[in-house]
This record gives C-alpha cells, sequence and structure tokens, in this order.
C-alpha cells in the first residue's frame, strides 16, 4: 500500500512539474528537425505535411514568451469532396493513446459534412508514443499551443473560412480543446482577435478551472459518460454551470451508462491499470495558487502534489457504448452546424436524425 501511495504521489508531482513547468524544458525533448516545415499554406496546398510549434514551459507562456524549444508537428490537412469556394475546417486533437483510426473516423465523417479536416500528432516530434502512464510527457498545455499553431496556418489556407475553424479533441486532447477556449491562452498564442469558432471536449479532464472565468466567447460542448472514472464528469457539469453563469455558452451532455472512450469503434471494456484516475481531482487556478473545488481552502502552489496524491487513484476504465457513440456524432453535428453557421448534408447524419443534440442534456439553468 505504502508504495502504490507513493508512485502515486511521484506521478502527481511529474505532472506538476509539468504543469507549472518550474523546471525549465523538458528533459530527453528529440533535436529539432527543420526540414519541409510549412510555414504558410497560401498555395493552397493539402495532404501531409510538418508546421511549426513550440514547447514551453507553463513559466515561459505565462510572460509571454512561447517560442521556445522549436518542432515540427505532423499533420495531414483534408478538404470535402464536390464543394467549391471556402469551407469551414475542424482541427483534430488526439488522447492519450496518439493518432488512431478513431481520429481518421471522425476525419471521414466531417468531410462528408462538408468540412475541411486537419489532424495532427503532438506526441511525434516530442519522441512520446502515449501518455497513458505519465501524463506529463506531454503537458496539455504544449498541445493547446500546438492548436494554436494550427489555426494560425489554416487561416492562411484560400479554400478555407478563417472565422469558421472549429477544434475537436478527445480525453487530453479534449483537455487541450477546453483550454483552447479560455482567453489565457488565446491572448498568448495569436495575433489581433483570431480564435476557434466553437470547441468539442469529448471525455476530457474539467478539473483544473479558472478562479475566473474568461473566455473566448467561442461555444463549447462537453461530451462525457456518467462512468466516467479516468477523467470523470462531475467538474465539467460544475464548470458548466459556472461558465452558464457568467453568460458563457457553454453545454454539456452526459451519456447515462458510457464509460471513457464510449464513442471508439467495435466493442471493448478494458481495465487499464497504468492509467491515473482523476476524477476526483477538480481546484481553482489563481496567479498565487489555487482553491480546492468545491468547498475547499486556498493552497500555494507546492501544495498541489499533496492533493493531487490525495484525489487520485491508479486504474481507470476504457469502454465502448454504441448508443452513446451514436448520439454523440448527432450532438457533434447539431452543435458545429449551429456554431459554424452551415447546413448538415442529409447523408452526412443517421438515418431518421437531423444532428440536433441527443443525449442526456445536462440542464445547467436549474
Amino acid at each position: 500500500m505504502k508504495t502504490v501511495k507513493t508512485n502515486i504521489a511521484l506521478t502527481c508531482l511529474l505532472a506538476l512539474i509539468a504543469l507549472l513547468a518550474v523546471n525549465g524544458e523538458l528533459v530527453g525533448l528529440p533535436k529539432k528537425n527543420d526540414t519541409a516545415i510549412v510555414s504558410s499554406l497560401e498555395d493552397g496546398r493539402i495532404g501531409e505535411m510538418r508546421f511549426r510549434s513550440y514547447h514551453p514551459t507553463r513559466q515561459e507562456l505565462a510572460r509571454g514568451n512561447h517560442r521556445q524549444r522549436p518542432l515540427a508537428v505532423p499533420a495531414t490537412l483534408r478538404l470535402p469532396d464536390g464543394i467549391q469556394g471556402r469551407v469551414p475546417a475542424a482541427v483534430l486533437m488526439h488522447g492519450s493513446d496518439g493518432v488512431t483510426k478513431h481520429q481518421q473516423r471522425y476525419a471521414r465523417g466531417l468531410r462528408a459534412r462538408g468540412m475541411a479536416t486537419f489532424v495532427l500528432d503532438s506526441f511525434a516530434p516530442r519522441d512520446v508514443d502515449d501518455t497513458v502512464g505519465r501524463q506529463s510527457a506531454v503537458p496539455a498545455h504544449v498541445m493547446v499551443v500546438d492548436l494554436f499553431a494550427a489555426l494560425t496556418l489554416l487561416a492562411g489556407h484560400p479554400r478555407i473560412d478563417a472565422d469558421r475553424i472549429a477544434v475537436i479533441g478527445w480525453s487530453k486532447g479534449g483537455v487541450a480543446a477546453d483550454w483552447s477556449s479560455r482567453e489565457w491562452y488565446r491572448s498568448r498564442l495569436t495575433k489581433g482577435n483570431r480564435q476557434f469558432a466553437a470547441h468539442v471536449a469529448f471525455y476530457a479532464w474539467c478539473g483544473e478551472q479558472e478562479a475566473r472565468i474568461e473566455l473566448t466567447g467561442a461555444p463549447i460542448l462537453y461530451l462525457s459518460g456518467e462512468l466516467d472514472d479516468w477523467a470523470g464528469t462531475r467538474a465539467c457539469v460544475r464548470y458548466g454551470q459556472r461558465a452558464r453563469q457568467a453568460d458563457y455558452d457553454v453545454r454539456v451532455v452526459v451519456y447515462p451508462g458510457a464509460h471513457h472512450g464510449f464513442d471508439y469503434d467495435g466493442s471493448f471494456h478494458t481495465y487499464l491499470p497504468r492509467a491515473i484516475n482523476w476524477s476526483g481531482c477538480e481546484y481553482l487556478t489563481r496567479e498565487t495558487g489555487f482553491v480546492e473545488h468545491p468547498g475547499g481552502n486556498f493552497g500555494a502552489w507546492p501544495d498541489l502534489p499533496g492533493y493531487l496524491s490525495r484525489c487520485s487513484r491508479p486504474g481507470a476504465h476504457v469502454a465502448t457504448n454504441a448508443g452513446a457513440r451514436d448520439s454523440a456524432w448527432l450532438a457533434l453535428n447539431g452543435f458545429l452546424s449551429e456554431s459554424l453557421r452551415e447546413r448538415v448534408p442529409e447523408a452526412a447524419l443517421l438515418p431518421g436524425h437531423n444532428g440536433h443534440l441527443a443525449g442526456a442534456v445536462i440542464d445547467l439553468d436549474q
């Protein structure tokens, strides 16, 4: 038991170091490769490419100096068939398992509904295969840096409507999609008023919340499973309530009986002993420290590892749920149609549905 607690505490401490960036650059970051890096899409190119991003610490990002340790992020841009002129686009951010057929399946569906898709890989340039057992290997804040670099790049493509670029993320990528809605990140990573037009987070961990919520104003959709014991659900519901009270367009959908990874293809129910269950971790951030939420006391940043060791535990489940998977696809379509002001081709939807939000929608006004 003592060994388990020690391992949890160590994992939490490593996550904190990555989160707060108190120790500088990540050890073991591969040497950069500057060959064939795309700096502009004004020529209208599509297909596989690499674009410039960076690997700043959290402190460097806070100081507005994120252009540290440059690297090249691989990505694939595809346009929808049979559509002329500018089209909306979606940036797809993978989860802790890296880029898989899961993102490619969604990309095909999104192109069928008339959107361009940009699937990127935040792990490859950092020499990481997955972060299931060590989330600090690629901190969520550097994935946000990658997202805004992708946004800037796509905005210059002649076939893409720069004002209708959405971001969709799963699990750890959902955290990045969530955080990219925060003005704290946008103001440091883009010039002018450039921002994502919509944010979608599948089974994201919502445990780190701003004490004072300041968002870009773009609509946000959280799609979570009731039985998620990896990222949890309650924190997203509470965050949605707080954001709605601050007059932001935030929607939370919770699917009964669904686990983490409910929208994956096929059928499986798996226990991951390497995963750290963060579903009980929830706190509010301030410049000088954090507050355990709900109902906790203010603590200094050095106290956070102790809190994380108490609120987390080893092991989590992933499982598919066909009903939740279909409903989430419909919810996604309806949300994008409304947020990006577009009409969804009927062929892109399941028979008998019109693409509006489906599932157990949490009423945040009650």
